[in-house]
């Protein structure tokens, strides 16, 4: 019957679903499964308290998605400590909703091997062992060899709004996460 709903299909089809996220969030959390976040062309907002990072290596890259390549600054941390995040992502032009996304809050989280494709970053800051002008590729290992690269030995950010379009973590380990289905953009405090 054209149109219909089987409910009981659906029921089932939604509860693998969860169970199977719920799995991989646990699994991410305690750190047994790589994080990485990639906002298909979209933007990736988040804010937060505080985030210290250590083992810093700044150089300039790119973000490719599908459609187009977007210049960004990329910022790889050794260890990263962040308190009271909120972030979200929106598609816009989904049918019949208009628009759906997702929004994470969290109390903190630690991380390792991170590196974050900042497209703007507003904050307070405090940089230690600065060095400017150093080879990206043996900064971080990451970077481009041969381009220039900032090193850091430690950064301390405070009150930041950052507009991302990917994030990559070997590890990460989060506190008090809550996890929502937006159909507008996430209010954060």
């Amino acid at each position: 019957m054209a149109g219909r709903i089987r409910w009981s299909r659906f029921a089932l089809v939604m509860g693998l679903g969860v169970a199977g996220m719920s799995t991989f969030g646990v699994a991410a959390a305690t750190g047994a499964v790589p994080v990485s976040f990639t906002v298909s062309g979209g933007m990736l907002q988040a804010s937060g308290e505080r985030f210290d990072g250590k083992g810093i290596a700044i150089f300039g890259g790119v973000v490719q998605t599908k459609d187009k390549a977007y210049p960004a600054v990329m910022a790889a941390f050794d260890e990263a400590d962040v308190r009271g995040i909120c972030a979200g992502a929106v598609l816009e032009g989904v049918p019949v909703l208009g628009s759906v996304g997702l929004g994470i809050e969290s109390e903190g989280f630690t991380a390792r091997s991170v590196v974050v494709a900042i497209d703007e970053l507003r904050t307070a800051a405090t940089i230690n062992d600065v060095r400017l002008g150093v080879d990206a590729g043996a900064a971080s290992g990451a970077g481009p060899a041969g381009s220039f690269g900032v090193q850091a030995g430690s950064a301390s950010l405070r009150d930041f709004h950052l507009n991302t379009r990917a994030v990559t973590a070997g590890t990460i380990s989060l506190s008090g996460m809550k996890v929502n289905a937006l159909t507008s953009k996430l209010e954060c405090k």
